[in-house]
């Protein structure tokens, strides 16, 4: 994959390393994971994320997915995460009043779930298509806070990021590879190694 990128296409890195380190949110009933393993067309995913060590920088965001396109809602959170996560109820008060601002309804009453941490790579090319490359997968329960973790994965999950109207650039630009691109969730994969939900 590596002799791909950097032979036979014009992928440059757009942004150094670093660490990806997210909360996800569900309900009690994991209405969130299930709506991704059943694949129905339309869905939401919630998760609280931070890079590197840098907690002072926290971004609640809303992954939203719609027949096959997703799209992204980032909320700047400007609190202490150990605090935050401490109080369950404080962080989802907080929470809750953000998603009511922008008019975003939950179905359900949501806590953090899973912890997920894990490094990516950047890069894009000149037409503007993203690729990242995450590899050294660590999954915790979110009880546990800032505890070791309890599930160490070293997948390297590919993706690239692009507006729907160069799929066909993109088409042509994976024709060489000899992957198959398949349909992946770190929330989901976390859920199932930790043994909260059933997936194959």
């Amino acid at each position: 994959f590596y002799n791909w990128i950097n032979n036979q296409t014009l992928f440059k890195r757009s942004y150094p390393k670093r660490i990806i380190n997210s909360f996800y949110f569900d309900d009690d009933n994991y209405s969130s994971a299930n709506d991704n393993i059943i694949g129905i067309p339309n869905r939401k995913k919630y998760r609280l994320r931070w890079y590197n060590n840098d907690v002072s920088k926290l971004n609640f965001e809303v992954k939203i997915r719609k027949n096959h396109l997703n799209k992204k809602k980032i909320f700047n959170i400007s609190e202490n995460i150990i605090e935050l996560i401490e109080d369950k109820n404080l962080l989802f008060k907080k929470i809750n009043r953000l998603l009511i601002y922008e008019n975003i309804i939950l179905r359900n009453y949501i806590t953090p779930k899973l912890r997920v941490t894990y490094n990516r790579e950047y890069y894009v090319n000149n037409d503007g298509i993203r690729l990242t490359i995450d590899d050294e997968l660590y999954f915790n329960d979110s009880k546990l806070i800032f505890k070791p973790y309890n599930y160490f994965n070293n997948y390297k999950i590919i993706e690239l990021k692009f507006e729907a109207t160069k799929k066909d650039i993109v088409s042509r630009l994976i024709k060489k590879l000899n992957f198959s691109p398949v349909r992946q969730s770190k929330y989901v994969l976390g859920l199932s190694k930790l043994g909260f939900i059933s997936y194959i």
